[in-house]
């Protein structure tokens, strides 16, 4: 059913025409697609996870090794340019993190409990 659910999901996006382009399809909306799709929850959470994992480490990774240079640099102006680039690269491995790992157990987290809820009632 899972392997079904991701050959379906890469079959619609090509007959429909969408352009898998970076940042065109948020974790968010993979995960909408993949229930839609008939994924139980923590399935199509993990699956959307892995889906984006690529685009998501490979935009950051080219940021922080483009700011790689001027981290290391003991040149004249790096006391001004070293902790700027620390910081941004920080900022980028900690976006990373967050949108890998923290978005995906929330999403699980939250809508595992608004469907307990609609069942419920």
């Amino acid at each position: 059913l899972f392997q079904q659910a991701i050959q379906s999901l890469a079959t619609h996006s090509i007959f429909e025409g969408r352009n898998m382009a970076v940042g065109e399809r948020s974790m968010l909306s993979v995960f909408q697609q993949l229930e839609e799709l008939g994924l139980p929850l923590l399935d199509a959470v993990r699956a959307g996870a892995l889906q984006r994992l690529r685009t998501v480490l490979m935009t950051a990774m080219l940021a922080a090794l483009g700011l790689l240079p001027m981290a290391l640099s003991h040149d004249i102006g790096a006391e001004t340019q070293r902790p700027l680039a620390l910081v941004v690269i920080g900022g980028l491995v900690s976006a990373t993190l967050l949108t890998l790992i923290v978005l995906p157990v929330l999403y699980a987290t939250w809508f595992r409990s608004k469907a307990q809820t609609i069942k419920a009632s």
